[in-house]
């Protein structure tokens, strides 16, 4: 009785053993992040936008903007220059949490 199942425990330590093991910095996955711009007198110069470790890029008033692969984390979204009349629909920072898959952040901004 009691050679079956240390055997059944050997097979089990054995198959943990062999196991590949995929952390979390081996996942990765894709942020989007759009701008919407309506209104009568849109920012004619756009934006500016900021993700944590991927640096300031120009964003159009009506753009997308990709990034990825990235480690699954969250990430710190800010849309900056933003010319005085418009506003930011929910603000102008974010902290979405990237997933593996696609995560899309929408930049609502309404100009007068």
């Amino acid at each position: 009785m009691l050679r079956p199942l240390l055997l059944s425990g050997l097979l089990l330590l054995i198959g943990v053993g062999c196991a590949e093991d995929q952390g979390p910095g081996d996942a990765t996955g894709t942020l989007v992040v759009i701008t919407h711009t309506s209104g009568g007198s849109p920012d004619p110069d756009g934006y500016t936008l900021t993700v944590t470790g991927q640096g300031t890029v120009a964003m159009g008033i009506n753009d997308t903007a990709t990034y990825g692969p990235l480690p699954i984390a969250d990430y710190g979204v800010t849309l900056g220059d933003v010319e005085g009349t418009c506003t930011v629909t929910d603000g102008a920072v974010r902290t979405p949490y990237v997933p593996i898959g696609t995560t899309t952040v929408h930049f609502y901004v309404p100009c007068p």
